[in-house]
């Protein structure tokens, strides 16, 4: 009979910590090059613009989720259809309206 070793939970932990560490440090590479080229192609000043947008596009999205998914994850037991339902009613129109008020503060 053939057993194969179950890895320690230290070993685990440590593989997957070394997997997201390298996957972050690919995504800041990534990221780097992606402002150095934008930043290139649109110039310094356009891409200030751009950032400060996109920030206030960012906490509009961040506003209209009402940390929704976070009760989702976190609630214990399992999920209701309901519960679902309920989250998917507040989501919707929370959408439309954070969709409304970002479309309508666009520059000239």
């Amino acid at each position: 009979m053939n057993v194969t070793p179950v890895p320690s939970l230290r070993h685990a932990i440590n593989r997957g910590g070394r997997a997201l560490f390298l996957r972050q440090a690919f995504g800041i590479l990534v990221s780097t090059i992606a402002v150095i080229a934008v930043t290139r192609i649109i110039g310094p000043a356009s891409y200030g613009v751009y950032t400060a947008f996109f920030a206030l596009a960012f906490l509009a999205q961040t506003w209209g989720e009402l940390s929704l998914d976070i009760f989702l994850v976190r609630k214990p037991g399992e999920l209701s259809d309901r519960t679902v339902h309920q989250v998917f009613t507040l989501l919707l129109p929370l959408a439309f309206v954070t969709a409304g008020c970002s479309s309508r503060s666009r520059a000239p």
